[in-house]
């Protein structure tokens, strides 16, 4: 069951102007910044392009994996084939035993989220009113939640991780005859579920599977604090009185008479020993878990590996194994799952660099608008004194932000293409130039052909 807390604030329109005057330093920032973004991101775009283009040209394709060529010494060579290992990875805490290149602990606790809507409604006199509903729930979630950083944390506290995340890597790892570089182990990402069953479940340690349920693939853990303890509180009271008495020492014996001190002068009395009892410790029952209604800092444990794969690997061997390449545009290596071409690994690079040119350009483009947008508020603020016009000042910002945007945006590539690939960009305002001039041209020729056909009546 969700916990739901509203909370309504006003703001008067002197705020909102105080505000939106703090937000135009923060849009001066973004627009430059956007700027620099752009031009950046061409810049790395060409280089990249350049980079692939001149590992293609030189790339040595389908190395043998039988044998390693000296003569290919420090060469960007293409392989394919299987990585592999012997390596028996190991997760101590949980007894578990997978051969593979990587071997991942992942944990879930049930615990409480914050979740946050907001709604602002214009008021008269250019105030405005926020309203703010927060939810709290109880889910499985992958990392700790911090109840600390939540607005109402009373009552959504929740509890650390009673284990870490954790990950093994396999150290020799080899590609034929080659040494697998080890920096490149963990892109490989060809994770399979590791099985969980009864047998595995049988070796866990006395104390987990005490604490523990299996259910469908996951390790269901309780806190040992939920223990249930089959020992009442009188039993345990009588277990204390026992402890004092058995602690207590032995009464002194006093001599009555002068006859009974000489008599006993010389005799040693046995030294008298307190009774040690055995300690009676209370059993400790299996903490019942139903997965279906879990508790608050329920942990579920799964694991996953990475078996031997298929891979294609473009770098430059060396001795016994492979570095990047140093090309003149920077440094190069690139690694696809499967058996693949060189051309085929070189074309999803380029495509690679194509969508992430576009996903930066798009992401300029908006820092640039948001910026612009939070320079023009104020203006939508003043008007805002009266909510009808407030509604068209806003839409109008919006409409003049992102369109001066969306202008300069364009210039600052254009700008970027000319210095980074001044020959190409010159040739293409060259082009442009002359289409423009065979446009005009053309306008008057036709105009003077016109004319030339007018007959003039009196």
């Amino acid at each position: 069951m969700a916990n739901v807390f509203t909370e309504t604030t006003n703001r008067s329109w002197f705020s909102r102007i105080k505000n939106s005057i703090f937000g135009v330093l923060i849009g001066i920032l973004l627009v430059p910044g956007s700027m620099f973004l752009l031009f950046w991101n061409e810049s790395r775009a060409i280089n990249e392009t350049y980079k692939l283009n001149e590992g293609e040209a030189t790339v040595v394709k389908d190395v043998s994996l039988d044998k390693i060529d000296a003569s290919l010494e420090g060469k960007l060579v293409h392989v394919s084939g299987l990585v592999e290992t012997d390596e028996i990875l190991k997760d101590e805490v949980f007894s578990v035993n997978q051969q593979g290149l990587q071997l991942v602990r992942e944990l879930e606790m049930y615990q409480w989220d914050e979740d946050v809507k907001s709604e602002e409604r214009r008021g008269s006199g250019g105030s405005k009113e926020t309203k703010k509903v927060y939810t709290y729930q109880l889910g499985w979630h992958r990392d700790r939640n911090n109840s600390e950083s939540f607005t109402m944390p009373e009552n959504h506290e929740n509890p650390s991780m009673p284990f870490p995340a954790n990950q093994v890597i396999a150290k020799a790892v080899r590609l034929g005859v080659f040494q697998f570089p080890e920096r490149k182990i963990t892109e490989i990402d060809n994770w399979q579920d590791f099985q969980l069953d009864q047998e595995w479940f049988s070796g866990l340690s006395s104390d987990l599977k005490l604490h523990s349920v299996l259910d469908e693939q996951k390790l269901y853990y309780r806190r040992p604090d939920s223990r249930v303890l089959d020992v009442s509180k009188d039993q345990e009271q009588v277990n204390v009185d026992e402890a004092k008495l058995d602690s207590a020492p032995p009464e002194p014996i006093v001599d009555t008479t002068k006859e009974a001190a000489s008599l006993t002068e010389n005799i040693k009395m046995p030294e008298v020993k307190p009774e040690v009892k055995p300690e009676v410790k209370p059993e400790v029952k299996p903490v019942s878990i139903d997965t279906a209604t879990p508790k608050l800092g329920d942990v579920r444990v799964g694991f996953r590996y990475v078996p031997n794969t298929d891979v294609t690997l473009i770098s430059a061997q060396h001795e016994n194994s492979f570095r990047p390449e140093v090309t003149k545009h920077g440094e190069l290596e690139l690694m696809e799952l499967g058996i693949l071409s060189a051309d085929q690994v070189f074309q999803r690079a380029h495509n690679a660099n194509s969508m992430w040119t576009w996903i930066l350009r798009f992401g300029g483009f908006i820092l640039m608008g948001v910026g612009f947008c939070m320079i023009l508020q104020p203006l939508g603020v003043a008007v805002d004194i009266v909510p009808f016009l407030g509604g068209i000042a806003g839409f109008g910002i919006g409409v003049l932000g992102f369109g001066t945007a969306a202008v300069l945006s364009c210039l600052t590539i254009a700008i970027a293409w000319i210095v980074v690939r001044p020959v190409f960009a010159v040739a293409l305002i060259v082009v442009a130039i002359g289409m423009i001039v065979l446009f005009v041209m053309f306008r008057k020729s036709k105009k003077v052909g016109h004319d030339h056909g007018v007959e003039i009546v009196r």
